[in-house]
């Protein structure tokens, strides 16, 4: 891992983007902690901030309010540089005591059981939902959240099931014990990526971050 190349206290901007109404909490649950973890040991003094979506995201990154942006963001402007981290998939989760799901989830149970579904505010969410659309497969709706947030409790309380993407899943079931299951059809994928504008490409400090990310996430060197 490179030694960061500032003395401290040296501040860095971290813009996690993702598919929330309130921008950042699901990617901020997958990718801050181990971040926080991996710079505890290498570079304590570094400072992360994840702030809230809010303008021109592409502004932002040009104009260094932002160092980096995470997430699946396929229509950013000119100039903006991107670096795949991961690929996601999609899997179905239902609670621990679920009374029809243990083994498996058939196309008949996920047509037979209601769905916790999050409302579309960013590309990430269209992935499924349009990927049903081209099978012509509608899902019976138990409930419409605005956030993943409120996915996990829900889930615990109801006997509804939910399509996540794989990582939020497995966070869910670490928080309350859901069951994990494959989809009863190909699921659908997106790359999430770190994004930063290109005129910090060669900046000491943004291309130090962005190896971290990369090796954290994906096992390579930053570009």
């Amino acid at each position: 891992m490179p030694c960061l190349p500032y003395t401290p206290p040296y501040r860095l901007n971290c813009e996690a983007t993702g598919c929330l109404g309130n921008p950042g909490r699901f990617r901020q649950t997958i990718i801050v902690p181990a971040l926080l973890a991996a710079l505890r040991e290498r570079a304590p003094f570094v400072r992360i901030e994840t702030p809230p979506i809010w303008g021109d995201l592409a502004q932002k990154l040009e104009s260094g309010h932002a160092d980096l942006a995470i997430g699946y963001i396929p229509d950013l402007a000119t100039g903006i540089m991107r670096q795949g981290l991961y690929v996601e998939h999609y899997v179905c989760c239902a609670s621990k005591t679920h009374p029809r799901l243990r083994e498996r989830c058939t196309m008949t149970d996920f047509l037979r059981e209601e769905h916790i579904i999050v409302s579309p505010s960013g590309p990430g969410r269209y992935v499924f939902q349009k990927s049903l659309a081209l099978l012509g497969v509608d899902r019976k709706v138990g409930i419409e959240l605005s956030s993943y947030s409120a996915v996990a409790p829900v889930l615990d309380a109801t006997h509804m099931i939910a399509v996540l993407p794989a990582r939020l899943a497995r966070c869910v079931s670490t928080l309350v014990g859901a069951q994990l299951f494959a989809l009863p059809m190909e699921s659908p994928t997106y790359t999430v990526s770190q994004h930063w504008h290109r005129r910090f490409t060669e900046d000491p400090g943004n291309r130090w971050l962005r190896s971290v990310l990369a090796k954290l996430l994906h096992g390579s060197e930053a570009p």
